[in-house]
Formats: C-alpha cells, sequence, structure tokens
C-alpha cells in the first residue's frame, strides 16, 4: 500500500510539475531518488524505514509516465510517435519481466540483496540522462528535421517557422487544470480502461505467491 498509494497521489501534482520545468531534470532525480530508495530498502531495519522507502520508490516511480510520454512526444513527429510509444510501453513490461529475475537473486541471497542489486542500475542510467537536451514543447510537431536529432545535441528555437505560441504552457492553476482535464469524456473513459487493465495485472501479481505458497507449498527464504 504504501507504494501504490504514494505513487497515485504524487501522480498527478508531478504531471503537473512536468508541464512547468524541466523534464530531463526531473529524469535525472527519478533515476537517483530510485537508486537510493532500492539501497535503502536493502539496509532497512524496521517498518517504518521500509514504509518510507516504499514511499520514495513509489513517488520516483510516478515521474516516468507524464515525463517519457511528453519527450516522446517532443522528440518525434506525429507520423512515428504512436510506434515508439509502443516500442516505449513494450520495454516497460520486458522490465516487468525481468524484475521477476529478483525472485531468484532473493532465494539464493536474501531478498536485501536483490534489492541492492536493483538499485544499481538507476545510477548507472544517470550519467547518459545528464547529456540529453530539453526539447522545446510542440517543437517535432512544427517541423520534422529535429525529431531525429541526437539527444545531446541542441533544439534551437531560432528557426523562422519556429511559433513560440505553442510551447508556452498557459498559466492555469493545479485546481483548474484538474477541472479542465475531469470533463473531458474520452479521457475518463480511457482512464477507467487503464485502471481496469491494471486491475487484474495487480490482482495476479498479489496473489501468486499466496497460490503458490498454499497449492505446491513454496516458502520464500
Amino acid at each position: 500500500p504504501a507504494f501504490t498509494f504514494s505513487m497515485t497521489l504524487s501522480a498527478i501534482p508531478i504531471g503537473y510539475v512536468a508541464d512547468r520545468m524541466s523534464r530531463v531534470r526531473l529524469i535525472w532525480m527519478l533515476s537517483l531518488a530510485w537508486s537510493l530508495g532500492a539501497l535503502s530498502i536493502a539496509v532497512a531495519d524496521g517498518f517504518w524505514e521500509l514504509f518510507f522507502t516504499c514511499v520514495l520508490i513509489g513517488c520516483s516511480v510516478s515521474v516516468v509516465n507524464p515525463c517519457a510520454f511528453s519527450l516522446l512526444a517532443d522528440y518525434f513527429p506525429a507520423k512515428n510517435r504512436s510506434l515508439v510509444i509502443s516500442a516505449f510501453s513494450a520495454v516497460i513490461f520486458v522490465g516487468y519481466d525481468a524484475g521477476l529475475a529478483t525472485g531468484v537473486i532473493g532465494q539464493f541471497l536474501t531478498w536485501r540483496w536483490a534489492y541492492a542489486l536493483l538499485g544499481i542500475p538507476g545510477f548507472i542510467l544517470f550519467f547518459p540522462a545528464l547529456f540529453m537536451r530539453e526539447p522545446a514543447r510542440g517543437l517535432s510537431d512544427q517541423n520534422d528535421d529535429y525529431a531525429f536529432q541526437p539527444l545531446t545535441d541542441s533544439f534551437l528555437q531560432e528557426d523562422e517557422d519556429y511559433d513560440d505560441s505553442i510551447t508556452t504552457t498557459p498559466n492555469i492553476g493545479f485546481i483548474d487544470s484538474i477541472k479542465q482535464i475531469l470533463s473531458s469524456i474520452p479521457f475518463l473513459l480511457i482512464w477507467c480502461s487503464a485502471t481496469i487493465r491494471l486491475l487484474g495485472g495487480f490482482a495476479l501479481g498479489g496473489w501468486m505467491p499466496v497460490f503458490y505458497r498454499r497449492v505446491y507449498g513454496l516458502e520464500p527464504y
């Protein structure tokens, strides 16, 4: 619950922040927060330590979607955007499956080692992220030439066809932004569909250990 509730409650505020500050910097902080949280769990020695480290990891995970999808929309033009987002989403599920390997690590080296090893990739990915450049919002919708620049190149805004008004974030308050989103019927339908889809997946993942323990007598070590 500490992980899921913190991720759920922090997702909307973080999305609001991502509309108003550098998304690349938020990803930097995500990498560090995730790694620090995983390493903290590995050395946790009590309920509250586990609780607050799970909250830290939940808040860091909630940074992924608002920043990643927004950046992908600016890095790639509309004609390639669906393919790019589907490839990104597929990699997420590959990561979920790869995470199952931590069960094997926990079986032989204890769960603390499993979390310690999970904390390492975030530190490794932090350094390449330092060289990413923040694209202007809506840039790829105006000029396809920017779409496939290396992520380390500068995304110049001096192009004569560049319209700065598209990338300017409207000065809308947080509450007004929420009201505007909740007034969209397509958004609400997609939101409900995503909730139902994830409900089945998390229910299966939550009860699977109990199933193996009761039916096959398997116990965690």
